[in-house]
């Protein structure tokens, strides 16, 4: 009989488990309970525990191991300013007698507001608090920007071109990304450089020359080769400073306009550490040069993102502030690519 309860009962007990049903009645469960010793009883149903409570932990397990795999760093900002506010770190400010607004009429999306500035007036900018925090641990920035179609680019009005796509600073160290040849309707490049070192030497990255926004067969999303005035465009950047700046494959560069690789560096030489880029930490539009004629400065900004500590998410954009499906960009093949 203990060999029965150990082969027959041990089966039909682990098929049925704790849940018996009705067919475990009479002389069956008298069996179980009358003859099989309850050691065989105990061992049988702790084996069965023990099956249950491995089940459980593989699941808890992949559970947490998937959900890592969908969640992301710290989130420094995540605004669609549809309440007409933000909050710490973010910082919106004009200087040199520039002004701002939210504006309704020209957000992204379909309902809510957005910012408004007018370089007309001076200068606005958005900058994080406290930025050199965070370089070094890599920081990813999205944020959505139009130029009205009256709009000018300093290369329209014959001026040297200086509308920044991002300036970090701090006593001999200086990171900026500035839209280059604009005289054709709107920027159709980007000249990305960095001071290497403290004596000022120029330049990292594409230095004085600059590299196409929309490589080989790419476009914006409204299928030009250049930054078309009048609709929104994303911009995303990732940037992550070394604890020393060098080139030792701990400091990288992305940008992608309209979900177009611009400019890849996986290896930048910044040679400063981040902890120095204490002073200019503007990540979207600065117009540093003459102000355009009134009437045509205005600039629309809406649904920024800053997520760091989670590595570069441009080819795996976070869910946001956004009430709006992105458009499908064109496929290319040759992006400004340095490994």
């Amino acid at each position: 009989m203990y060999r029965f309860c150990t082969t027959f009962y041990y089966d039909e007990y682990i098929k049925y488990g704790l849940r018996c049903s009705a067919a475990w009645s009479g002389m069956k469960k008298n069996i179980w309970y009358n003859y099989c010793p309850s050691i065989v009883r105990n061992g049988i149903k702790e084996r069965h525990k023990m099956k249950k409570n491995i089940f459980i932990y593989v699941f808890v397990i992949s559970f947490f191991l998937i959900l890592q795999n969908y969640s992301y760093g710290t989130v420094l900002v995540s605004t669609n300013f549809d309440d007409q506010s933000y909050s710490s770190p973010l910082e919106i400010a004009h200087i040199f007698g520039g002004s701002w607004a939210y504006d309704k009429l020209n957000n992204h999306g379909v309902n809510g507001y957005a910012i408004r500035g007018d370089h007309a007036e001076g200068d606005l900018i958005a900058m994080i608090d406290n930025l050199e925090r965070y370089l070094e641990d890599g920081i990813y920035f999205r944020y959505w920007v139009k130029y009205s179609s009256e709009y000018y680019f300093p290369g329209e009005l014959n001026q040297f071109e200086n509308v920044k796509m991002l300036k970090f600073a701090g006593g001999d160290a200086d990171i900026e990304f500035i839209y280059k040849n604009s005289a054709n309707g709107g920027p159709h490049s980007l000249q990305l450089y960095w001071i290497k070192e403290s004596t000022r030497s120029c330049c990292g990255g594409t230095g004085t020359s600059e590299t196409d926004l929309f490589p080989g067969e790419r476009t914006d999303y409204a299928g030009n080769k250049y930054l078309t005035k009048n609709i929104w465009h994303k911009i995303e950047i990732y940037i992550k400073v070394s604890d020393d700046g060098s080139a030792d494959g701990n400091s990288m560069v992305h940008v992608q306009v309209d979900d177009s690789d611009v400019y890849i560096n996986r290896d930048a030489d910044f040679m400063l550490p981040a902890s120095v880029y204490n002073d200019a930490q503007q990540f979207v539009s600065i117009h540093a040069h003459d102000s355009p004629p009134a009437g045509h400065g205005y600039w629309y900004l809406d649904d920024i993102i800053a997520v760091y500590n989670e590595g570069d998410l441009c080819d795996n954009e976070p869910g946001g502030q956004t009430d709006v499906e992105s458009p499908s960009a064109p496929t290319g093949v040759n992006i400004m690519s340095i490994k």
